[in-house]
């Protein structure tokens, strides 16, 4: 697999372990089940606090309506990559 510049590849699974506050990386991947108890929030100590960008203009910041009337506002950009950010 050919990755971006940016992109942050593992030979070692698991490696990048993104510290989920409720979610096992040994979730199987083929996994159809969405379980509520899950957090995506990352833990204080995340590798992944200090890998996102700001300097890029988001897509969507004032939110488009969706065909079922849900409005999508996409995230702003952030220090962090993925999930939610820090729990509070």
């Amino acid at each position: 697999m050919i990755g971006a510049v940016n992109d942050v590849i593992s030979t070692v699974a698991g490696v990048n372990d993104p510290k989920f506050v409720n979610y096992s990386l040994n979730t199987a991947v083929s996994n159809a089940d969405f379980n509520t108890s899950w957090d995506f929030h990352i833990q204080g100590n995340s590798p992944a606090l200090s890998k996102g960008i700001t300097s890029f203009t988001r897509h969507h910041a004032g939110g488009m309506i969706m065909k079922n009337g849900i409005t999508y506002t996409s995230p702003a950009p952030a220090g962090f990559v993925g999930a939610y950010g820090i729990k509070n």
